[in-house]
Order: C-alpha cells, then sequence, then structure tokens
C-alpha cells in the first residue's frame, strides 16, 4: 500500500486555506492528514461526477469548474492531489486557464511502500525481518520470548517513521501496542495510518516534561 505524504513543507502560511483537486486514494489520504493539522481545507473538487457534491470528513467536493467562482482572497492554495505527473501535469494547466496564479498552486508527490517492508519473510522464509537499523528489535523481541510475554506494551520516544528504523515495528506486527511519540507531525500521521492500533502522540519532550 502506497501512503502519501501531504506536502506541508510547501504550505508557507500558518492555518493556510486549501482546496484539494483530487478526491481518488491521494486525496482521501491528504485529507485524512490535513484534518488533523493546522490547515483549513475549504473544499474538494473531482473530475468524476459520481464524487461530485458528496461529502468527505464534512468536506465538500465539487466539480472542478467551481474554482472558477473563487476569488484570490478566499483561499491561499490549490493542492492537486495526482500520483501521475503528465495528468498534474494538465491539471495544473486547467487551474492556470482558469485564472488561479502559478504559485497558488501545489503539487508534489512523497509516498512510501509499506509493503516493501514486509517483504523479507516472503523472500526469506527462514530469515527473521528486522525494522530497525541495527537489529535492535530483533534483540528485544528474542528477550520477551525468554521471558515468556507474548504481547508487551511499549513507549517509543522518538520514532522516527511507522517500519523504517523503527524499534517497536516489529512487536507491534506480532500482536503488541504501544505509545508512540515523536514531535514531527507528519511522522505522527503516518503512524495513525500504518498503526491505528497504537496511541500515537505529537509532542515534544524534554528533560523537564512535554514541550
Amino acid at each position: 500500500m502506497r501512503i502519501y505524504k501531504f506536502p506541508f513543507e510547501k504550505v508557507k502560511k500558518d492555518n493556510a486555506r486549501i482546496i484539494l483537486y483530487g478526491m481518488g486514494n491521494v486525496g482521501k489520504q491528504y485529507l485524512a492528514q490535513c484534518m488533523s493539522s493546522h490547515i483549513k481545507v475549504l473544499f474538494a473538487v473531482d473530475g468524476h461526477n459520481e464524487l461530485s457534491f458528496v461529502k468527505m470528513h464534512d468536506v465538500q467536493v465539487y466539480n472542478p469548474k467551481k474554482i472558477s467562482e473563487l476569488e484570490d482572497h478566499q483561499f491561499d492554495y490549490i493542492v492537486i492531489a495526482m500520483d501521475h505527473d503528465e495528468n498534474a501535469k494538465d491539471i495544473k494547466e486547467f487551474i492556470i486557464q482558469l485564472g488561479i496564479p502559478e504559485e497558488k498552486i501545489i503539487y508534489y508527490i512523497d509516498y512510501y511502500d509499506s509493503r516493501k517492508y514486509l517483504r523479507a519473510p516472503e523472500l526469506y522464509p527462514w530469515h527473521n525481518p528486522s525494522f530497525s537499523w541495527f537489529g535492535e528489535d530483533l534483540i528485544v523481541s528474542g528477550l520477551f520470548k525468554c521471558m515468556g510475554v507474548d504481547k508487551p506494551t511499549y513507549l517509543d520516544v522518538g520514532c522516527n517513521h511507522p517500519y523504517e528504523g523503527n524499534n517497536t515495528a516489529l512487536l507491534y506486527l506480532t500482536g503488541a501496542s504501544g505509545v508512540n511519540i515523536d514531535a514531527n507531525p507528519n511522522c505522527i500521521q503516518l503512524m495513525n495510518i500504518e498503526r491505528p492500533d497504537d496511541v500515537n502522540v505529537c509532542v515534544g519532550v524534554c528533560g523537564g516534561g512535554i514541550l
């Protein structure tokens, strides 16, 4: 499964008001991430008639022609939610033809394929998969097995990513659950998508407490 990361770094304004163009797989993931951020999704547009005039997460979906009704001061950005460059290029040209300044159009795709972290058992059934950088998760998992603990509870401070370089991913895939903490909101949004059985918290931790 491809997990698409909303291009938060391209949104330069605080509390930005955006319009999503495209409500397929990419658009739905973008919308879910925006719902837990400072970004306000005014509405979405999609060229598929069956999606027009429906609501997703209380966000109205319209026909793309809705964009032509906008005035410049009413929104900050239009974010193209597509994973095909050629389609996105055509859509960008269409939006510009509607009178929208190019600097208010964002298209940037970044994703990872969660399946690529799960292939080791399929390719090498005799090999235990490790998600940690240096195999720490195999050591921890082995210690719990020695103690007879099948489903431990963990606290991961600075979890970084649901799988890549993560010390608790192996435990999670064997049925354990816990709390993941990271100051990066993008990381926590990915954790919520990939590891919904965990409690995922976006805070900074310092010597005196929580920032």
